[in-house]
C-alpha cells in the first residue's frame, strides 16, 4: 500500500517538552517540524501509540503551543509524533516555519497570535 504524503518538513532546532497521558514528562529537542507532526530527539522514546501533549516554543509566540499527538515512530534517542488538530494560533506560527520572507512581512501581526 502507497504511503500517504507528509507534509513538508521544516528543519528546526526547538527545546519542547512532551508529556504523556500517564503524566511522564521527557525533554528533548524538535530537530523539524511540519502542520503534521515534528521529529524529536530525547534521551529516550515513548511507546508507539502513546497520546502526549507537546510544549512547542515557535518563533514570534508569546507562550508555548500546546499541541496534542501521538507518537508514530521510535529509534534510538528520536521519536516522530503526528500532532492532531490545530488551532489557528498553532497552524498560523507552524506555517510560519518553513516561509522565513513571511516571517519578516508578517511580523507586525504576529501580536494578534502570541
Amino acid at each position: 500500500m502507497p504511503r500517504a504524503p507528509r507534509e513538508e518538513r521544516t528543519p528546526t532546532d526547538i527545546p519542547v517538552e512532551i508529556v504523556a497521558a500517564d503524566g511522564a514528562r521527557i525533554a528533548g529537542r524538535a530537530t523539524n517540524v511540519s502542520l503534521g507532526g515534528a521529529r524529536v530527539e530525547t534521551p529516550f522514546s515513548l511507546a508507539f501509540g502513546t497520546r502526549v501533549v507537546v510544549h512547542l516554543p515557535l518563533p514570534g509566540a508569546l507562550r508555548p503551543a500546546f499541541v496534542a499527538g501521538v507518537v508514530r515512530w521510535t529509534a534510538p534517542g528520536t521519536m516522530g509524533l503526528q500532532f492532531g488538530l490545530l488551532g489557528v494560533r498553532e497552524t498560523h506560527l507552524i506555517a510560519q516555519l518553513a516561509n522565513p520572507l513571511a516571517q519578516v512581512l508578517d511580523a507586525r501581526d504576529v501580536a494578534w497570535v502570541g
